[in-house]
């Protein structure tokens, strides 16, 4: 009993050290690219109908690093906006499933191929859920459900019968109130302030609860447990991530560690992948708050897309892998047995768990 404490805690450290480098460098990418795109650069582009929108939204939603529940008032807004259903649905499956975040601690866990095939597989996908179900609405006329009423603005009309500001006063306000230039100090303090606030107020709880996953997967269960079996492969483990991902709330970064775990004890690379597909591509409370935007019919085609195109993509990963004579779950056996002794990736992941204990204590201490 001792024994495996003390095997769970040094598997959990050195996860937590391997991943916090690549999470550290990831967040603050993300920090600049929120500081560099406006509040409005995604509606201007992904407001409109046609294939064209599918296409940018897919592609411009494979970088973004939003979770499962963080694309919801995307979704919404874009839906007010006008954008066609199949662009809303094409950056709801592309979306959540990676992230420059994600992409970066990928390529360091689990190295270039599937660094490589997540990103595409999002794009891929946002692209093909989108299609079908541009298709299917222009063929069986879906809706989408409207419970928005119209609105008058504030400017033209006593405060009373208000709620918004019509185009014409909100640009005129928008120059009134727009914010001067930043210096580099004060861009900076925004990427910061974004990256190791904002961005891991919302990823903490779960990137924890993932890395502890993965450490209690290895301490349990010895490597290549399920290799050779029926759990370890073909469509039994497909259907097992599924059912294991498909309602559970897991960001794309939070799931690399539990992948990893999960292919050392003999999961093939190509179920592994599936839980890397659908554990961040949705959630049981994603599913409940968007079937009331966007309608029972487009949510079950969204959730019948998710489930194929994972099978789909995780065969192909498996052939991938059998075609290049590379055995992934040995690479990453020898990756992960040691424990990195650098000064540099120790002092990291030392500052990375200040910062989310710090988020951790502000969130649970408001409440």
């Amino acid at each position: 009993m001792v024994n495996s404490i003390v095997l769970f805690f040094r598997n959990f450290y050195q996860m937590f050290v391997d991943m916090s480098f690549y999470m550290v460098i990831g967040l603050l990418l993300v920090g600049v690219i929120h500081q560099v795109l406006s509040d409005e650069w995604i509606p201007k582009h992904l407001g409109k109908k046609g294939f064209g929108s599918i296409l940018k939204a897919s592609l411009f939603g494979v970088p973004l690093p939003i979770c499962s529940c963080g694309v919801i008032p995307f979704a919404v807004f874009l839906k007010k906006s006008g954008a066609s259903l199949g662009a809303i649905v094409s950056f709801l499956i592309s979306t959540p499933q990676t992230g420059v975040d994600s992409m970066i601690a990928t390529y360091g866990m689990m190295g270039p191929v599937f660094a490589i095939f997540r990103p595409l597989a999002a794009f891929v996908s946002g692209i093909v859920g989108g299609g079908l179900v541009e298709a299917a609405s222009n063929a069986w006329n879906l809706q989408v459900p409207t419970s928005v009423t119209p609105v008058k603005c504030s400017h033209c009309h006593p405060p009373a019968e208000v709620s918004e500001v019509c185009d014409h006063h909100e640009k005129k306000l928008d120059q009134e109130t727009k914010a001067p230039k930043k210096t580099p100090v004060q861009f900076l303090q925004n990427v910061v302030s974004y990256a190791f606030h904002e961005m891991v107020r919302d990823i903490a709880l779960s990137f924890l609860i993932g890395v502890s996953m993965a450490a209690l997967i290895t301490t349990l269960i010895p490597a290549d447990f399920f290799a050779g079996t029926m759990a370890g492969e073909g469509i039994i483990s497909s259907v097992l991530m599924i059912v294991i991902g498909l309602p559970m709330y897991i960001c794309s970064t939070s799931s690399i560690p539990i992948a990893v775990s999960l292919i050392i004890s003999g999961i093939s690379p190509g179920a592994a992948f599936i839980f890397l597909f659908v554990g961040p591509a949705t959630n049981v409370a994603t599913i409940s708050t968007l079937q009331k935007s966007l309608g029972k019919k487009v949510i079950a085609l969204y959730l019948g897309v998710l489930i194929v195109m994972s099978i789909v993509l995780g065969f192909i990963l498996d052939w991938i892998f059998t075609s290049m004579k590379i055995d992934i779950g040995d690479f990453l056996l020898t990756k992960h047995s040691h424990i990195i002794q650098s000064p540099i990736h120790i002092a990291i992941a030392i500052f990375f768990m200040g910062v989310l204990v710090w988020n951790l204590w502000k969130r649970f201490s408001h409440r």
